[in-house]
């Protein structure tokens, strides 16, 4: 079986026999640690991670050899480390490879032809690690291995695949973080267990506490359960403290700088770690890279390609790339039946640095325009009956990261108030869900009011002001006289279901209002609207609006007999159909 990690955070191979003192050594003086975990290797080997190395050994096979990785701090084998990280010379891969096997190459002749013959009759582990710099160099070597030595297995760790048709791939990634602040059995997550260990590495006295778990949590999310980050972020807390620790993660390139002496350069400060990787991409790679910076909390494959192409990359070019990307490690993809990409955060905050100053003014613009007519297009649906509440709720929820962040430059010195009042305008029925989106509407009402936006935003602005979900914040008489406004502004659009929609809300406005003759007037108007093409949703609301307002009407006599207020009865229905 041949299987490859994707993620380069094993550094080192060597290759041992099974009755090694090293390995002996390490068996009875590395206990186990919780947060090194490879459950989903496949079960026809067996994996023992013995502190900070790792030993693989093939199962059943007591003459097989030993594979030993070692990675990151604290490795005290240096002599037998050999690193494809620090060759820069792919025409020196075999000979580099025939070192750590102890095989003697001759001075002349094919070095890669040698190699592989020596391997001919070996029964063997071959591990090659970090091979991202040097792609096609070891595809060839690994290549030529398979094709002439059928007993020998490759596993190689990269950043992003081999392409190779043998090629089996198993992407490792980062350590478990729990989903919240006070998760029970926090201490068992691999990123918590992993910080709380390395912290007390550097200062034995360290305890993790009912009181410091929800920082230590915090910190393990924000650094995405990298191990490398976390690692560097632990050395800090013996000077700083945890909570001051946690509250210069904003200037993490500059805080996580504490590796090993002993590393390689690039795993002593995560910018050096970030830089490995992006030193590795193409120009036009590192264009989409960067430009998806200005993404909070995800994308879609639609929205990359309408905020990174360009004149000279078209979409159909970003998806390249971004596919790229995806198998270079930098952009995570997460499955689902309409994949969804993210950049973690710590590559998002190198990713902004990259852009120019007239770049990231440009693509935070973009942006806000890619995540406006986003929400536009998915509310337009909603209001016309094409997209459940639900449905629309499922599209727009995994946005609001980035509704947030196109709202804050669009309210910003640079933005534009017309994108703010769209975005506070079709975000009206997200007030549901995100309660955050009713204090986006308000403050914009003079944009409206001065005819600053088209018809169409301010006809929507209006229904989400008259919206049922605005009751409380809005006098009952102002939301009537939004949900009039609306209705005039859809029917002279030539919108009739959405003034049909807005007849609604006069409607409910009314009856609240104890007007109730002009409130079934504007029912029946709405009822007149109705064609059969259109979706059951309007006679639903129709039907749920209709019994409320005639129960009010069938009990207005009785209010000329009393109080001239309607029996709780009737008031309890009419509180119950507003909402």
């Amino acid at each position: 079986m041949r299987v490859r990690l994707s993620f380069a955070a094993l550094a080192a191979v060597l290759i041992l026999t099974p009755t090694s003192p090293l390995v002996a050594q390490m068996k009875s003086t590395m206990p186990p640690l919780p947060y090194l975990q490879l459950a989903e290797i496949p079960a026809a080997s067996r994996a023992n991670y013995q502190g900070d190395r790792f030993s693989y050994l093939e199962a059943g096979r007591p003459d097989a050899p030993v594979v030993l990785l070692l990675h990151g701090v604290g490795a005290n084998a240096m002599h037998w480390r050999h690193q494809l990280a620090g060759l820069s010379d792919p025409a020196l891969l075999p000979n580099a490879v025939a070192q750590v096997l102890h095989i003697t190459l001759p001075g002349q002749g094919d070095a890669l032809q040698v190699l592989v013959g020596d391997m001919v009759q070996r029964n063997a582990l071959l591990v090659l690690d970090n091979c991202e710099h040097m792609l096609d160099a070891v595809a060839a070597l690994v290549q030529a291995i398979l094709r002439s030595a059928p007993n020998v297995t490759l596993l190689a760790t990269s950043q992003e695949p081999l392409h190779l048709p043998a090629e089996q791939q198993y992407r490792v990634l980062p350590l478990a973080v729990p989903t919240a602040t006070t998760a029970d059995h926090s201490r068992e997550f691999g990123a918590v267990a992993l910080f709380e260990a390395c912290v007390r590495a550097v200062d034995p006295r360290f305890a993790l506490t009912d009181e410091s778990l929800p920082l230590v949590i915090d910190i393990c999310r924000r650094l995405d359960g990298l191990p490398l980050a976390l690692e560097l972020a632990a050395a800090r807390v013996a000077m700083l403290g945890l909570r001051p620790v946690r509250d210069k993660l904003d200037a993490r390139f500059k805080l996580l700088t504490g590796g090993a002496r002993a590393t390689l350069r690039r795993h002593q400060t995560l910018r050096a770690a970030l830089e490995w990787s992006h030193q590795l991409l193409n120009d036009a790679e590192k264009a989409v890279f960067r430009r998806l910076g200005v993404f909070a909390g995800g994308f879609t494959m639609e929205m990359a390609q309408a905020v990174a192409s360009d004149a000279q990359m078209d979409e159909w070019a970003v998806l390249d790339q971004l596919s790229a990307l995806v198998d270079k490690s930098l952009v995570a993809a997460d499955a689902g039946e309409a994949p969804r990409y993210r950049l973690l955060e710590s590559a998002r905050a190198f990713a902004l640095e990259q852009l120019a100053a007239g770049e990231t003014a440009e693509m935070l613009k973009r942006h806000a325009l890619v995540m406006r007519d986003f929400l536009q297009r998915t509310d337009d649906s909603n209001l016309d009956g094409e997209l459940r509440t639900d449905q629309f709720a499922g599209l727009v929820l995994p946005e609001l990261d980035n509704l947030r962040a196109a709202r804050a430059w669009a309210i910003g010195e640079a933005g534009d108030s017309q994108v703010a009042v769209a975005l506070a305008a079709h975000a009206g029925a997200l007030i549901d869900y995100a309660i955050e989106c009713a204090d986006w509407l308000l403050p914009l009402e003079q944009h409206v009011e001065d005819a600053a936006v088209s018809p169409a935003i301010a006809a929507r602005y209006w229904r989400a002001v008259a919206a049922a979900n605005m009751v409380g914040r809005v006098p009952r008489a102002r939301q009537l006289e939004a949900a009039s406004r609306a209705r005039a502004l859809y029917e002279a659009l030539g919108q009739p279901r959405r003034a049909f929609s807005s007849l609604i809300q006069i409607a409910r406005h009314r009856s609240s209002l104890h007007q109730d003759a002009d409130a079934k007037a504007a029912l029946d108007e709405a009822r007149g609207l109705i064609r059969p093409d259109w979706p059951a949703e309007f006679r639903t609301r129709l039907l749920r609006r209709d019994g409320p307002t005639r129960a009010t009407a069938a009990a207005s006599p009785r209010r000329s007999r009393t109080t001239g207020r309607p029996p709780a009865s009737a008031r309890q229905r009419g509180t119950g159909a507003s909402r």
